[in-house]
């Protein structure tokens, strides 16, 4: 179950601060939110914090923009649902400047902001020299949002400690973006980003090379080739100790191939296709690493399970209490990972439950939020909704597919109380006797 944790007085600091600077148009609101979201996230982890993919994340951003630009305007704009903080938080702003002052003084030299914001403008002069050396492909924003979500994803499954924009040569973002490229596991559940990561890693290393060029440096060259299925790493430069780890991954990649046994292989066996002289110690560290090969025994490891079987024998039963905060991304991985969905019906299922945010929305229901709420609150809606004549209709129209989506969002939770559940338990199915008796 995922903790959620709250927002502090020094977060909701920089939030106000990155919404004032929107409103005075010194920057571009999609740009302030991604750097608010790594900054903060930056934040938690130097605090020792322990954060996922959903933490402070980009769509998460932008949600509280909404609700700290209706308390910062009065509710002439963004939406009402603020905290006690965030209220607090704006008051402060508008009537004790120099008190808040002091609080965004503080936040901003926790996080290091100046640092931060320098960090930054590698991607920023990376997004300038793809506006230089256009792909006709893909949008330069295309080529650098799936940078960012390699590069988050890296640094969340700890492949790398710090993100591909604040690496200090091409060689070190060349080792972590071909492990990235070469787990099955990522190019499965990510399919789209890996397809254009393909083509945006060699862009990004020629720009770093360049860049070293500029300044002076000389680093040996390692080499990656990303071209169809980003699987074929080729490494170069024996002397480097990426370049040896790329090596050995390579090889290894290629084993597991050719042999696939179920059964496994010893370790014995597996070194000696490598060669004499290969780091022992380094082949364990990737074969405990990597998605494709599973250890059935100490020195015997099986590279006959595929990704997606491996992933979901992990996976551990959903339990969603009443009051949890229930996002989009985490009903795609119940369905995907515990109803053993197909991807495209996860999407769809997704999809279909913004559909229904949306028209609650354009109907003035009191709640139209369904995802980033309260489960309670969410199964509220739902019921609602389910007791809307216009909305059934409206579902009928759609074949069913909001009923589908209600009833798999309710299994999630399958908290409730047993009268409510049953209730809305009802109301769904009576409206699928409805439609199939229309």
């Amino acid at each position: 179950m995922t903790v959620r944790i709250g927002w502090d007085e020094y977060e909701v600091a920089l939030l106000i601060d990155a919404c004032n600077r929107i409103r005075d148009n010194k920057i571009d609101k999609a740009e302030c939110v991604h750097k608010l979201s790594n900054l903060l996230r930056q934040r938690a982890k130097a605090n020792g914090i322990n954060i996922d993919e959903v933490f402070r994340n980009e769509n998460g951003i932008a949600l509280q923009m909404t609700k700290m630009e209706y308390l910062l305007t009065d509710g002439k704009k963004g939406l009402p649902g603020a905290s006690k903080l965030y209220i607090e938080m704006a008051k402060m702003s508008k009537l004790n400047s120099d008190e808040f002052e002091k609080i965004l003084i503080l936040a901003k030299e926790q996080i290091g902001y100046k640092e931060a914001m320098n960090n930054m403008n590698t991607r920023e002069k990376f997004i300038q020299w793809l506006s230089s050396n256009p792909i006709s492909k893909y949008s330069s924003n295309t080529i650098v949002n799936a940078l960012d979500e390699g590069s988050e994803y890296c640094c969340s499954r700890s492949l790398s400690k710090v993100s591909f924009w604040d690496m200090n040569n091409k060689n070190e973002f060349i080792t972590v973006a071909s492990k990235l490229l070469g787990m099955k596991i990522y190019r499965l559940m990510h399919k789209k980003t890996a397809i254009v990561l393909d083509k945006a890693v060699p862009l990004y290393k020629k720009f770093l090379q360049q860049s070293e060029k500029r300044s002076g440096i000389k680093i040996p060259d390692v080499e990656i080739s990303t071209e169809g299925s980003g699987d074929n790493v080729e490494a170069k430069d024996n002397q480097s100790s990426d370049s040896k780890y790329s090596q050995i991954y390579q090889k290894l990649y290629y084993i597991s191939k050719v042999y696939d046994d179920p059964n496994g292989m010893t370790l014995e066996k597996i070194m000696s296709m490598l060669g004499n002289g290969t780091d022992e110690e380094l082949v364990i560290s990737i074969l405990n690493d990597v998605s494709w090969a599973t250890k059935l025994a100490d020195d015997i490891y099986s590279f006959g399970k595929n990704a997606n079987s491996v992933l979901r024998e992990q996976v551990q039963p959903y339990k969603i209490e009443e009051k949890d905060i229930v996002t989009d991304g985490q009903f795609f991985d119940f369905l995907y990972n515990y109803e053993k969905m197909a991807e495209a019906s996860c999407r769809s299922y997704v999809s279909a439950i913004r559909t229904a945010e949306e028209y609650a929305k354009n109907h003035n229901y009191a709640s139209h939020m369904i995802y980033d709420c309260g489960f309670e609150d969410a199964s509220t809606l739902i019921r609602e909704l389910m007791g809307d004549n216009e909305f059934l209709e409206f579902n009928a129209k759609q074949h069913n597919r909001f009923r589908a989506a209600f009833k798999k969002y309710l299994k999630m939770g399958g908290q409730l109380p047993a009268k409510e559940r049953k209730c809305i338990v009802f109301l769904l199915r009576k409206q699928g006797h409805e439609s199939e008796n229309r």
